[in-house]
């Protein structure tokens, strides 16, 4: 080969090194590879046939759009988006939470580079809104958000929807449903929103009958009603009244949520205690039944292991032991396949940071482990500071653990970013 023929030779390989290390690759990554020399450079991993039409891509160090190194540290790339960061809102060092109380039913955020007060979903408000500005979702800087959506007959459900007039004249609204009138045969007492002015005649102690009529009525004493009350007796409207009229006031055992109480009568003995309050030999209601192993609930029903309240129960509601599958761990009943602080037993609790770990401890078939959330990896396999890196900008680990974008390449949405190469190299 001639001296002339080798040139072209050589010109030629140059040309295609140079256009392999410029190509855009399938899928944006650039990992790096070691040269013989040492040196450092980014590898293409498609052929010519899988290049893409249009201007050859290299490596860029710019930040995506809305996105910002507020830090000023490489290692974790351009870490603030801009749009929605609450420590970085539009701009570096622009923060929505000034440590102050914000205002009512609302939190600070921010919202297209802007900050703002979002609305709430507060217990037991329920969803909170600003009827009166332009976003029901955003607060007022003062007033915050005042309308309760659940409750608010005025904007029951969403802003502006008023609940019909009742037979009373009332606008009634029930978890966020305008009704005609009381449901399911209540009467309409005033004085409460919400359904609390709806209210049970047959059954409702203070309004037994007729909306105001207590029980017990003035027949009895007051001194009585207060000696009942020490043998923890007190009174219930017992209707409908099967002759018409009015609805008696019965006299029962009391069963109170504060402190909790489920008391009853197991010597038999309330009638006679009503009829002689006074009488040491009557003890009226007797017995605890609230968590009581050897008296759940009722007298002499008796637990294998433990009583308890039945979950979700308003009403105190006494049950033995756990449904199948449930263990007795403390004070409930738990799934210790999937119960991450009791996980394969009552002492399994799950290990790792439920908080600025960027994860969760969870429990999987009586196992732990940890759950990082979406765009989050736990890379140094290091449990105490949780799934530490974000793959969404973090050069080292792009996308995933150990994926490297090329020296000074910025990683962006979990790629590694590339931009025309008429742009000159990274800097």
């Amino acid at each position: 080969m001639s001296k002339l023929d080798r040139a072209i030779v050589c010109s030629f390989a140059l040309a295609l090194v140079v256009c392999a290390a410029c190509a855009t690759t399938r899928d944006r990554f650039v990992p790096e590879t070691e040269t013989e020399a040492g040196a450092t450079l980014p590898t293409d991993t498609v052929t010519d046939a899988g290049l893409e039409a249009g201007p050859p891509q290299c490596p860029s160090n710019e930040c995506l759009p809305l996105h910002l190194d507020c830090n000023a540290d490489a290692g974790d790339g351009c870490e603030a988006n801009v749009r929605t960061d609450i420590e970085n809102c539009g701009g570096c060092g622009t923060r929505c939470d000034d440590g102050g109380a914000p205002p009512p039913h609302t939190r600070p955020a921010c919202l297209e580079g802007q900050c703002v007060f979002l609305c709430t979903d507060d217990l037991p408000f329920g969803p909170m809104r600003n009827c009166f500005g332009a976003d029901p979702m955003i607060g007022d800087p003062v007033k915050g958000c005042s309308a309760q959506l659940a409750c608010d007959p005025r904007n029951c459900g969403g802003c502006g929807v008023v609940a019909p007039v009742d037979p009373r004249g009332d606008h009634i609204c029930i978890g966020g449903n305008p009704l005609p009138a009381c449901p399911n045969g209540a009467t309409n007492c005033g004085a409460g929103t919400c359904g609390l002015q709806c209210k049970d005649l047959n059954h409702d102690a203070k309004n037994c009958g007729a909306c105001g009529r207590q029980c017990p009525d003035s027949s009895i004493s007051a001194e009585t009603v207060a000696l009942l009350a020490t043998k923890h007796i007190v009174f219930t409207c017992d209707g409908p009244n099967p002759a018409g009229g009015l609805p008696g006031c019965k006299p029962i055992c009391d069963a109170s949520l504060i402190p909790p109480h489920v008391w009853r009568d197991c010597n038999g003995d309330l009638e006679k205690t009503v009829a002689d309050p006074a009488n040491p030999a009557f003890d009226g209601c007797e017995l605890d039944t609230f968590e009581n192993k050897d008296n759940c609930g009722a007298c002499g029903n008796k637990c294998n292991e433990v009583c308890h309240t039945k979950p979700s129960s308003t009403t105190l509601e006494q049950v033995c032991d756990c449904p199948p599958g449930l263990t007795w761990c403390g004070n409930e009943c738990v799934d210790t396949t999937n119960d991450p602080h009791h996980c394969g037993s009552c002492q399994g609790d799950c290990l790792g940071p439920w908080e600025g770990g960027n994860g969760s401890p969870v429990c999987i078939d009586s196992q732990c482990t940890y759950k990082c959330k979406a765009g989050f990896a736990d890379c140094n396999k290091q449990l105490p500071d949780g799934c530490e890196v974000d793959t969404q900008n973090f050069p080292a680990h792009c996308g995933s653990c150990g994926h490297a974008c090329a020296k000074d390449q910025r990683c962006g949405n979990g790629e590694c970013q590339v931009q025309d190469c008429s742009k000159g190299p990274v800097k």
